[in-house]
């Protein structure tokens, strides 16, 4: 809905009925109603704040290895508030979020056995998103972002020995940086090259933050031709190889994972007009 010539307004609302029957086990529903809306002010130089609110429903399968009981939904709501801006005259965009998560009955994993997972009360997510779309010169463009992200235990339950600790896996920093060329030679028409790193920061590998995972940076990069209303494409994720080991701890019930290692994808695309 919009309201004269700079106000927008969004508003919406999903209702999900999720039905589960695992055997030995009673009928488990888990139904939701959930809401969103959003308001934007749309400047005429390029600038848009905006406010949004928004709710989420993730059901859960099976049952609690702890309890014994069937798994409750994963419910959630988030506040944000932020700022995009397309310069006039130019060919590029910017935002910047601020953004506060709370989520209920978070899975996480037992501090005493990481391969046991357990429902929690409340998990809490802050943290601030940087974001920029731009072309730098003819032919060649760049996508960069950055999210600083905190997300810490609310409300444990049980002992609630993990409560104000960080949530396992979730890294407080992470960045990417992505630059994309297509040739303006007449003799390359087509072909077009991309290549970008992504930054994933240290985490912690268990509930009670004594141990945690190592940082990585890894390089990615793609190359394409296209003709007609095909495109070929061959791209590789973590060119280099960098495998991680990842480690719940040091104790002798702390298991460890490698890292995902390189990976090559051809890809072929028509296009019907």
């Amino acid at each position: 809905m919009k309201y004269g010539d700079h106000w927008a307004l969004t508003a919406g609302a999903r209702q999900d009925w999720v039905s589960e029957e695992s055997l030995g086990a009673d009928e488990n529903d888990q139904n939701n109603l959930s809401w969103r809306a959003g308001l934007v002010y749309l400047a005429d130089n390029g600038l848009a704040p905006y406010m949004s609110y928004s709710e989420s429903f993730t059901p859960q399968y099976g049952n609690n290895d702890v309890t014994g009981a069937s798994y409750e939904p994963i419910s959630g709501e988030q506040y944000e508030i932020g700022l995009r801006y397309r310069p006039v005259g130019w060919d590029a965009s910017f935002e910047i979020a601020a953004f506060d998560i709370s989520r209920e009955n978070e899975l996480v994993a037992l501090p005493s056995n990481p391969s046991v997972q357990d429902q929690i009360g409340e998990t809490r997510s802050r943290g601030v998103e940087l974001g920029a779309e731009l072309d730098l010169t003819r032919g060649l463009s760049a996508i960069a972002s950055y999210t600083w992200n905190e997300v810490e235990v609310v409300e444990a339950g049980g002992a609630q020995v993990t409560n104000g600790k960080r949530v396992v896996d979730r890294p407080e920093h992470i960045a990417k940086l992505w630059l994309d060329y297509t040739f303006q030679q007449p003799v390359l028409d087509g072909l077009g090259v991309g290549a970008g790193i992504r930054h994933r920061g240290s985490a912690f590998s268990n509930a009670d933050n004594t141990a945690r995972y190592p940082s990585a940076t890894l390089v990615d990069a793609a190359i394409r031709y296209e003709f007609d209303d095909v495109r070929l494409q061959l791209s590789a994720k973590n060119v280099f190889d960098d495998v991680k080991i990842y480690c719940t701890g040091n104790e002798p019930s702390s298991f460890c994972d490698y890292g995902v290692g390189r990976e090559v994808l051809g890809s072929i695309t028509y296009r019907w007009n």
